[in-house]
């Protein structure tokens, strides 16, 4: 069945979907046909929707797209023999590139005129969000880039023109641009055919880019001139959707003449990231089917690949090992009928930056799939419940592209399939899928992001060797019996990794589930028609047809046309034509095409199948021959394995000395799944054979003699020339085969022979020549070599061993193996009486034998020259002199040990020369040993030893050396120390003569310093000076001085800007804050007396309390070190008690100002005042004594004011004198008044 595209859309964001990543995750398409067994179908199916029609029926078993071989101009009408599309691949291949799909096919306008058989079309577009109803020419804001329609309904008029038959098609054209999702018919239909009441069905076809409209009986029958108006709504699966091309335009969607327009959201990139991970889904195609699968993700390995311009994929947890994805699966609902594992695995093109460095979210890609052998193309057996680690373990050993289904029982099964290695030898490369290296170009002309083409030639290079694992998946489909029932899928999927070496390892684990939707929903006072497909146990073959009508005498509609019934051509199978009941199926048998009216109740029919025998045989061929040996003939059900095995037969043939070569026949035998078409194998099989060998050697023979023909020397053998050859016999007939001669090690020659020396005779040959060419039919070869004896020479020399030169000579021959009478005795004694000495004589005693062939023989006799000897002597010696600057003499001479020679004089008896030999030291002593200079105190040598003398020979002259002292150069260090500080103020660096007295002396140094205010405190230099005797000692003193100190006070303060030292005018200055003032504070009490209106009363009363400092200062630094803190002047803290004066005629407000304790620095002067009022004369009433009493008392300061803080008392006390004259002034007021009203009231 063909799927549109091999993983679900990302931008489809609703689907029946369980992952362990998110569903928006997923790119590229799902697993698009062919699947194992339907190769060849390619059936455009979704759901997840129910397809609903008007009071009409749907036949759910129908999903194929047709496509017609004609059409007219206005109305295209295909008969009932119309062909099914000849290639499902091309139908693909139109759905990619949708841009394009503007088909002008033929067909009725919604403004045709009443003659035409369909008008009065309209079209109505239900958006994603289910409530907005589009009509012709709205435009619609979809989410992002995805436009989902949840319902089209569409409505026309359809006329009986009199030619309109039974199978009768006509096309509702449409058209879309902008779009880039292959999943068009689901996106616009129900994917399935829905039956329209009176008139027939309709379907999407992706061929011919329109709805098709196929008529049935009813339709046909009526009369001419007769109109059906109809309406019919697809509802569009949920997983699929109308996608952008280009974010920036609109997608527009017309359907006969109506036009819809849906604007998107501009795209925006984010990079996609993350390392290995596996989503595992399921969903549901059709009412009979529900897919799963397996997809990979790993954006960040392409990433890396990208970044790094094919360099470093880094490590993303790819697993090393083969994959190997195991489905635990759980079914209800009805049986399932099949299950067939995809036989290729899907991919699409990648969503690359702009740049090329990395991929992106939310582009477009578009399918890019592997081809069929790509997935599983082994499937092999294991027995019910088999563990998932002897699952992997079987997976692994059958390799990559292996798989399994194994039926557990109870509607459990457990499917599993090997996706072999990811990566390294074998895996596969964006090579692969793409052989012209133009991978990031095909992705381009997805994608709305546009790259240069030199950008896309860069990426493909990089892309070329990566391996394809970025949105790499594949499905498995089951097959349900019912499509009438909700059929459930549920489990669990995990992926293992298996090492080389065995070791297994979960890779990740998710969850799957989904469910099919019946296609169809039973109307209410409809019943229903089911046909079953069963086999001879009653086991449903394929899914079932069903169809709901209205039975004759519905209250609620007219009678539904008869359900037309017909068998299904299955696969292994043969429709049994005879009454063939099954007592386990109810209902009534069919054995051909029927038609069934609708009944009151529901009604089964099923057709019966026999399952086919189907043939295979098995050929035994004698690769020796080329013939057959023998042959097995074998027959079986079909979808049986038969029990027949190769191994008895074989047995029976290596018996006969037949050897196996090669087996193709299956090892678990034979599975009939070729229906109707016999399986062939053959089994090869050779002669065996047993192997001798046959030898032969060639020999050659050399034979040595004299003249006299007796034998001179042993004969000799040339090393033989062996050859073999291999004699081979047919275990089968006996045959004998023989094979060519080989020469052992290849040698086919004799090496030459060397005639043998025999000494003293020469043979007539030296050697024997090599012998080459030889062959297995060669003879044995015979050789003779003849000998000759030699005349031999012999020379005998006198050598005078003194000179070198020969003194005389004697010249001898004679025949091989003779001795001579030559003898020496008689010239030596010649010899020695001129002087000679024998040395020696090599001549034998007894005369040469001459025994050496071909070579003469030489003596010497040896002399020398006779000899006396004498004695020669001879002494070398060395003195050392020491003198001072003056030559005069520093110390004694020193006397080396003389070195002695002695040689011998040798006078020649036989010319009288003499010859003096080689001088020798004695005791071999040749050199002078090193002379050290002596020390002397106070002075230096100019060199501190005589060096050693070497080498000294007979003719060295006896040697004189002097060495002068000079006196030394001693040294001396005053440092003068800052004890205040630790570290050094100066330093005087003397020198002087060893044994002298420096003239320097310290007191001008002291007295500068302590005119800066240092003091001394002690001075270690000598004085009298320092005398330089201690030699290369320099001597060192230090004299210690401290800081000076002065303290300041009031009574004797620092002067500002004056130097502290008076000697030291460029030193340290006083302060301006070390004068009296600085070191003195004062807090005063004043007291004013004043009369009411302010004049002065009396004289103020003044006192003060000073405080004092004192510190002290470093004299060298100027800083102050130390600060004794303020003291009070004879530690009077206080202020006391203050008399109010007494003036006449006046009354003070306060008869005394309290004493005031605790004055600290920190106090504030202290000011307050007295006021004084004039006393009442006598005259005054009681109300005016009375009024000047309130005054006076409120002119009393209070208790808390008396107890006021220096500080603070004035303000209190200041602000009750207002006060209290504030009151005063009130009550003189009152007593005024109070005088003027009495005064008024006397009168």
């Amino acid at each position: 069945m063909k799927m549109e595209g091999f993983f679900l859309k990302k931008k489809n964001k609703s689907r029946v979907i369980t992952t362990a990543l998110a569903v928006t995750s997923l790119t590229g398409s799902l697993l698009q046909g062919p699947i194992l067994t339907y190769a060849a179908e390619r059936v455009e199916k979704t759901s997840q929707t129910t397809g609903q029609t008007t009071n009409q029926t749907t036949d759910s078993t129908s999903g194929e797209s047709t496509s017609s071989t004609t059409t007219s101009t206005e109305v295209s009408r295909l008969n009932q023999t119309s062909q099914t599309s000849a290639s499902s691949e091309q139908n693909v291949n139109k759905l990619t590139n949708t841009n394009a799909v503007e088909k002008a096919a033929s067909a009725v306008s919604a403004q045709s005129a009443d003659t035409q058989p369909l008008s009065n079309l309209t079209v109505n577009v239900t958006a994603d969000d289910g409530t907005t109803v589009m009509k012709n020419g709205d435009s619609y804001n979809i989410k992002q880039q995805s436009a989902h329609l949840t319902a089209i309904k569409i409505g026309f008029t359809l006329t009986q023109d009199g030619t309109l038959k039974e199978g009768s098609k006509i096309k509702i054209p449409v058209t879309i641009t902008n779009n880039s999702s292959s999943l068009i018919a689901s996106a616009l239909s129900s994917g399935t055919k829905l039956n329209i009441d009176q008139v027939g069905t309709i379907e999407f076809s992706t061929d011919e880019m329109a709805y098709i409209i196929t008529l049935d009986q009813s339709f046909a029958s009526l009369e001419t001139g007769k109109k059906i108006a109809a309406t019919v709504t697809e509802q569009p699966s949920i997983t699929s959707a109308l996608v952008t091309k280009d974010s920036a335009q609109n997608i527009v969607l017309t359907i006969g003449n109506s036009t819809f327009n849906f604007v998107p959201v501009h795209r925006a990139y984010q990079k996609d990231s993350g390392d290995y991970r596996t989503a595992d889904f399921a969903y549901s195609p059709s009412a009979n089917q529900i897919n799963t699968g397996t997809s990979i993700k790993d954006p960040n390995y392409i990433n890396n690949l990208l970044a790094s311009g094919g360099q470093n994929a880094g490590d993303t947890h790819i697993p090393t090992g083969n994959v190997i994805t195991i489905e635990k699966i759980q079914t209800s609902g009805s049986n399932v009928t099949q299950i067939n594992l995809g036989n290729y695995l899907g991919n699409s093109t990648l969503q690359i930056s702009e740049d090329g460095t990395y991929l992106v979210k939310g582009d477009n890609s578009t399918d890019r799939n592997f081809p069929a052998g790509t997935g599983v193309t082994n499937i092999i057996s294991l027995p019910a419940n088999t563990s998932n680690e002897d699952i992997v373990k079987a997976l692994n050993t059958a390799g990559k592209h292996s798989g399994v289904v194994i039926n557990n029982g109870d509607g459990n099964y457990t499917i599993a399939y090997n996706f072999g290695k990811l990566l390294g030898e074998g895996a596969y490369t964006y090579k692969d899928l793409y052989p012209n290296d133009d991978a990031a170009t095909q992705a381009d002309k997805a994608q709305e992001i546009n790259r240069t083409d030199e950008i896309n030639s860069k990426v493909s290079q990089v892309l070329s060797s990566a391996n394809v694992i970025q949105n790499l998946g594949i499905q498995t489909t089951f097959n349900f019996a019912d499509p009438s029932v909700k059929n459930e899928l549920s489990g669990q999927a995990n992926q293992y990794n298996i090492s080389d070496d065995g070791v297994i390892t979960t890779v990740s684990g998710n969850g799957i589930s989904s469910n099919t939707t019946p296609s169809n929903a039973r109307a209410e006072g409809q019943s229903k028609i089911t046909v079953r497909y069963v086999d001879k146990t009653g086991t449903d073959l394929a899914s079932q047809a069903y169809q709901y009508g209205y039975p004759a005498g519905s209250s609620i509609a007219s009678q539904s046309p008869n359900y037309q019934v017909t068998p299904k051509s299955i696969t292994g199978y043969t429709l049994i034509s005879s009454e063939n009941q099954v007592s386990s199926v109810k209902g009534k048998q069919m054995m051909s095409d029927n038609s069934l009216a609708f009944l009151n109740e529901d009604q089964v029919v099923y057709y019966v199948y026999q399952v086919n025998k189907e043939q295979a045989t098995v050929t035994y061929m004698d690769d020796t021959t080329g013939k057959p040996i023998t042959s097995k003939e074998l027959s079986g059900d079909y979808g049986t394995t038969d029990g027949y095995r190769t191994s008895e037969t074989i047995k029976e043939l290596t018996d006969k000395g037949y050897e196996l070569v090669k087996d193709e026949y299956p090892k678990d035998g034979v599975t009939y799944d070729q229906d109707g078409s016999p399986k062939t194998y053959e089994v090869h099989l050779k002669h065996g054979t047993t192997s001798t060998s046959e030898n032969k050697t060639i020999t050659e023979t050399v034979h040595y003699q004299y003249s006299d023909k007796s034998q001179a020397h042993a004969d000799q053998q040339a090393t033989p020339v062996e050859f073999s050859r291999t004699v081979t016999t047919d275990k089968v007939d006996g045959t004998k085969t023989f094979g060519e001669w080989s020469a052992k090690d290849n040698r086919t020659s004799f090496a030459k022979i060397a005639s043998p020396t025999i000494p003293g005779y020469t043979p007539d040959q030296t050697e024997i020549s090599e012998v080459t060419g030889l062959t297995a039919e060669s003879k044995n070869i015979e050789q003779t070599v003849t000998y000759t004896v030699n005349k031999e020479q012999a020379t005998v020399t006198y050598m005078d061993d003194t000179t070198g030169k020969p003194i005389t000579s004697k010249e001898l021959s004679g025949d091989y193996g003779t001795t001579d009478g030559y003898r020496t005795s008689d010239t030596i004694k010649e010899l020695t009486d001129k002087g000679y000495e024998l040395v020696k004589d090599e001549y034998p005693k007894d005369g040469v034998t001459y025994d050496k062939d071909g070579s003469p023989k030489t003596y010497e006799v040896h002399l020398k020259h006779g000899t006396t000897s004498t004695s020669e002597n001879k002494s070398i010696t060395e003195t050392v002199h020491y003198q001072y600057s003056d030559k005069s003499q520093a110390h004694a001479d020193q006397q080396a040990t003389p070195v002695e020679f002695s040689r011998t004089v040798t006078t020649d008896k036989v010319d009288g020369t003499k010859t003096f030999g080689e001088w020798s030291a004695k005791d071999n002593q040749t050199s002078f040993a090193k002379i050290a200079s002596p020390t002397i105190p106070g002075y230096t040598p100019d060199q501190a030893e005589i060096p050693e003398v070497m080498g000294l020979t007979a003719e060295s002259k006896n040697i004189e050396q002097t060495v002068t002292y000079t006196v030394n150069k001693e040294q001396a260090t005053v440092t003068y120390m800052d004890d205040t500080t630790g570290k050094p103020i100066t330093s005087k660096e003397l020198s002087g003569d060893y044994g002298t007295t420096d003239g320097y002396r310290t007191s001008d140094t002291i007295k500068e310093l302590t005119d800066k205010g240092y003091e001394l405190v002690k001075d270690e230099y000598p004085k009298d000076g320092v005398t330089y005797d201690q030699d290369g000692s320099p001597k060192t003193y230090e004299v210690h001085l401290k800081h000076g100190t002065v303290t300041i006070n009031p009574a004797s303060p620092g002067q500002p800007g004056a130097p502290i030292n008076p000697k030291d005018p460029a030193g340290p200055k006083w302060a301006e804050d070390t004068d009296c003032a600085a070191l003195t504070k004062k807090v005063t009490e004043t007291v004013h007396y004043v009369y009411k209106d302010g004049t002065k009363a009396a004289d103020d009363q003044i006192e003060t309390v000073t405080f004092e400092q004192e510190r002290t200062y470093d004299k060298v630094t100027g800083k102050e070190i130390k600060e004794d803190g303020w003291k009070a002047v004879q530690n009077r803290t206080s202020f006391g008690e203050k008399i109010s004066p007494k003036l006449a005629n006046y009354t003070p407000n306060q008869e005394k100002v309290a004493a005031i304790n605790g004055i600290t620095l920190t106090s504030k002067n202290v000011e307050k005042t007295v006021v004084y009022s004039k006393e009442a004369t006598t005259q005054a009433t009681g109300a005016s004594n009375s009024g000047q009493q309130v005054a006076k008392k409120a002119m009393q300061p209070s208790n808390a004011s008396k107890k006021s803080l220096p500080q603070t008392g004035e303000q209190t006390q200041t602000n009750f004198s207002i006060l209290g004259m504030i009151v005063w002034a009130i009550s003189g007021m009152f007593v005024y008044f109070m005088k003027g009203k009495k005064g008024k009231s006397k009168e």
